[in-house]
């Protein structure tokens, strides 16, 4: 039996943590499609629905949890894991909320 390769959108706007995901990604048998930013995030969910968003939210630009917003608003029902070096409770909980 074959199994298909979970599509992984990996949203994250240092190129290092890009690469290093994507490496782990593949080496695990998966499809990752990194993008450096929330605007391309929100582009590619709408051309192909990922399996699951890997999120950072200290994005330039349009943050991480606005990105997840949208992602939401846009209907789409994909697990989003988030990403982040922030402790602070409040942007926790926002980013949870979201």
């Amino acid at each position: 039996m074959t199994q298909s390769r979970a599509s992984v959108l990996v949203v994250d706007d240092t190129p290092a943590n890009l690469e290093i995901l994507t490496q782990m990604l593949k080496d695990k048998g998966h499809r990752p499609r990194p993008v450096p930013s929330g605007a391309l995030a929100l582009r590619a969910a709408e051309h192909e629905a990922p399996d699951l968003v890997l999120m950072d939210i200290s994005l330039g630009g349009m943050n991480g949890i606005r990105a997840t917003e949208q992602l939401r608003a846009l209907d789409v029902e994909t697990p989003i894991v988030v990403l982040t070096v922030f402790e602070e409770p409040g942007i926790i909980v926002e980013a949870i909320t979201a």
